[in-house]
């Protein structure tokens, strides 16, 4: 039996992304391929703190809005599966809390599409000063059509690596930012991308991620950092009191960093960066692009630290294009020796498993 199967079997308890003594759910919406729920907010309803949801892929999308109140760690077969269907949430996603002690803090997504937008809120009834906050959320892998949206608290060590925004935007609506990091994605819309309300006075990082195929201001923000960025045919305009460093811009109105009240240096000004393959003129994010640097790239080694410039580079790099898949490993192989075993006795069942990159 060698078919390639998704490995959402109870042995990935022994892989150390999971937390020990923790549960893990399955959802599935598909007859061919059952799990412990159909929907994903009884999955979460019936979750404790720490407890880990695994997604399955599905031409059906998953619909309903959520409410995520605690602390889960939620896998998806991805926002572009090779090996299968892709996890794609539909529904209005909201990320809150309940109280100081219990809420969505600490929640890991892993290779989900999102179609609706992603609310995250950290106030609650009777909360004290500084309590309303949400921190240690982690998107990895997931892509994101509408937007997402962060108002009014305090958000701290909040992580977007390796996510898509094709179509979709970032609405910083607080001023109380720490440490909150976009890095290794990219953008893909003619829309403002990143709008902040207030100056996220240089707590917001933009590393390494590739923004195309905007004709007018890619931000509207102030206060950021934004760094080891390639802006393809999207014009990196519209920034106030924000630091520019190491970023290469190509094929725009204006390819000149910093501008205006904004700081920074290192920049490379209208230079193509030499995809493998991406159209001369621009344009929407496919999944065939290839953003790996050519031989001769002004990119190769030139941002800070040395690193490449764009998604190839930094702390996550991608190889070719973003990872389409999860992180969960893939069976390829699986193997009953015998063909019958006695009442009472012990079926031995061998299995291979690839990790994905």
């Amino acid at each position: 039996m060698k078919r390639k199967l998704l490995f959402i079997l109870p042995a990935l308890l022994s892989l150390n992304f999971f937390i020990a003594n923790a549960t893990i759910r399955t959802v599935s919406n598909r007859a061919d391929k059952p799990a412990q729920y159909t929907l994903i907010q009884n999955a979460i309803n019936a979750s404790a703190m720490g407890d880990t949801i695994l997604i399955a892929g599905s031409a059906t999308i998953y619909g309903a809005t959520l409410t995520i109140d605690r602390r889960l760690i939620f896998f998806g077969e991805g926002m572009n599966n090779p090996d299968g269907q892709s996890t794609i949430i539909d529904g209005t996603v909201n990320i809150n809390n309940v109280n100081n002690a219990f809420g969505a803090s600490g929640s890991k997504f892993y290779g989900i599409s999102f179609t609706s937008a992603v609310f995250m809120n950290g106030s609650f009834t009777g909360q004290l000063a500084g309590q309303n906050k949400i921190e240690n959320v982690d998107f990895d892998r997931c892509s994101f059509t509408t937007y997402i949206s962060m108002s009014g608290q305090i958000y701290n060590n909040i992580t977007l690596r390796n996510c898509l925004f094709n179509g979709g935007y970032l609405h910083l609506n607080s001023s109380t930012y720490t440490n909150f990091l976009i890095t290794n994605s990219v953008f893909s819309t003619n829309n403002t991308v990143i709008i902040s309300t207030n100056n996220v006075n240089g707590q917001v990082y933009v590393r390494n991620c590739n923004f195309m195929y905007r004709t007018a201001d890619v931000l509207s923000a102030t206060g950021l950092v934004i760094e080891n960025c390639i802006f393809y045919q999207a014009q990196p305009t519209g920034a106030l009191l924000s630091t520019f460093n190491n970023n290469l811009t190509y094929f725009n109105n204006s390819n000149t960093l910093p501008y205006g009240n904004n700081a920074g240096g290192g920049n490379i000004a209208g230079a193509n960066p030499l995809f493998t393959n991406f159209p001369a003129l621009g344009g929407n994010f496919s999944w065939t692009q290839d953003f790996a640097l050519l031989s001769g790239s002004p990119a190769i080694g030139t941002g800070t630290n040395n690193t490449n410039i764009g998604i190839t580079g930094g702390n996550s790099p991608c190889i070719h294009n973003l990872p389409g898949n999860s992180k969960l490993p893939v069976v390829t192989q699986l193997t009953v020796p015998v063909s019958s075993v006695p009442v009472g006795g012990t079926l031995q069942i061998n299995i291979k498993a690839k990790t994905r990159k």
